[in-house]
């Protein structure tokens, strides 16, 4: 969902930052839209017109984008690289600023890199904030074979075959890498990365450091008050359980309507009497206390969520 990040300022003497507002929580985007584009061009270079319009190039009349896997191995490694890639190239820029930052003697100099590295920092928390939802479906499709669903739910009987494209087969080299590959995603960042962020606002919180540590872990919580520092990894753990109930285990469209609709309602009630994110207004209505954004934007999206959860609900 869409939020404004809260104004704020930091006292520690390395990490002073402008005061600003900041846009943050991009809407989750899945991988499978870019893969559908991408496979519909491979295709459409692979039919004979094009093949002849290649070949009149001075081509070859094979096509040029030979598709030989599966469409599920494109959605797994785009959905896995790309983040994986994103957070080395930030961790590599993260270790350049810091050392720059240790060589700097004026204060506005280390202010003003600081406040780049926050912004660096930021940015890689979007991008990692969206690719959660398409990463752990790719992650636990994975493991939905043959041999951990009902038989009732595949045609080919004789092998192990994989639920959601029923030409592989789980017994493959490639389908056994991947689904190795993804246990080792499914420990660290679906399942222990929302814990560890968890912890890591909870510590801060506890020893009272979100203010001194804004520039260097406000990505973390800058949007949210004090007491509930630790709710980007709610909606995390929402997303988790949405797509364990639909993903791992074929179960009814009833049940899965119905623990979706339960978990909105709850997600709701909680953002309506707690009051997670930081109060906020545009600039316009700035001395006008109309509406806090923040939650009302919130609220109102998961109305809407709900409003769509229970017109398939009806249709069961």
């Amino acid at each position: 969902m869409w939020s404004t990040r809260g104004q704020f300022n930091t006292r520690d003497a390395e990490s002073v930052l402008p005061t600003g507002q900041y846009v943050y929580g991009m809407p989750c985007v899945s991988m499978e839209y870019i893969v559908v584009v991408v496979v519909r061009v491979w295709r459409r270079y692979c039919d004979n017109d094009t093949q002849k319009w290649l070949h009149g190039l001075g081509g070859n009349k094979e096509c040029y984008f030979n598709l030989s896997i599966g469409v599920y191995y494109i959605s797994w490694l785009s959905s896995v690289c790309f983040p994986t890639i994103v957070l080395v190239i930030v961790l590599m820029l993260d270790k350049w600023l810091e050392a720059k930052i240790k060589k700097l003697t004026a204060a506005n100099e280390k202010a003003k890199w600081w406040y780049y590295r926050s912004r660096v920092r930021r940015a890689c928390m979007v991008i990692l904030v969206i690719m959660y939802a398409p990463l752990t479906a790719v992650i636990l499709q994975s493991f939905a074979c043959s041999n951990t669903v009902p038989g009732d739910f595949v045609m080919d009987h004789s092998q192990d075959v994989f639920l959601y494209d029923q030409s592989q087969t789980c017994d493959d080299f490639i389908f056994q890498t991947v689904h190795f590959i993804s246990t080792i995603y499914l420990a660290l960042a679906v399942i222990v990365g929302p814990g560890l962020l968890i912890f890591q606002t909870l510590h801060l919180r506890k020893w009272d450091l979100l203010n001194k540590n804004m520039a260097l872990h406000g990505y973390a919580y800058e949007s949210y008050t004090r007491r509930f520092c630790f709710w980007e990894a709610v909606p995390m753990l929402r997303k988790l359980i949405y797509i364990a109930v639909t993903d791992i285990f074929p179960f009814t469209p009833l049940i899965q309507i119905s623990v979706h609709l339960g978990l909105t309602a709850v997600y709701i009630i909680l953002v309506v009497v707690g009051r997670p994110y930081r109060k906020c207004t545009w600039k316009s209505t700035r001395n006008i206390r109309v509406i806090e954004i923040h939650n009302g934007f919130e609220v109102l999206a998961n109305l809407s969520i709900s409003l769509l959860q229970v017109g398939h609900c009806s249709r069961c």
